[in-house]
């Protein structure tokens, strides 16, 4: 009878494989089979319960961390930085600028 993954390993392997979260992947990935498959699906269940897990449709995405979050945000602002250097740039450049740049074309 194959092992059911522990809770670690199981956030883990969903972390390295993001696009094959499907209970049926998860599965697959640690060779469980037949009524094995039942003690997966409780335990992704509890993993689902205690906030660990969020699901969507019939696959899982592992709940996002502050260090996550603190990643978005930082990669977000590093692009509204660069926004707000590109909207500056252009605000230098004058009407009559802007109609002779467009009469080259």
């Amino acid at each position: 009878m194959t092992d059911i993954p522990s809770k670690p390993e199981i956030l883990a392997w969903i972390a390295d494989n993001p696009t094959l979260t499907a209970k049926r992947d998860i599965a697959r990935a640690f060779g469980i089979k037949g009524a094995a498959r039942i003690d997966l699906k409780r335990v992704l269940r509890e993993m689902e319960d205690a906030g660990d897990l969020e699901k969507l449709a019939s696959a899982v995405q592992r709940n996002a961390t502050f260090a996550d979050v603190a990643d978005e945000t930082a990669s977000a602002g590093m692009v509204a930085e660069r926004l707000m250097q590109l909207s500056q740039r252009l605000t230098r450049f004058s009407d009559d600028d802007m109609l002779k740049a467009s009469a080259i074309e």
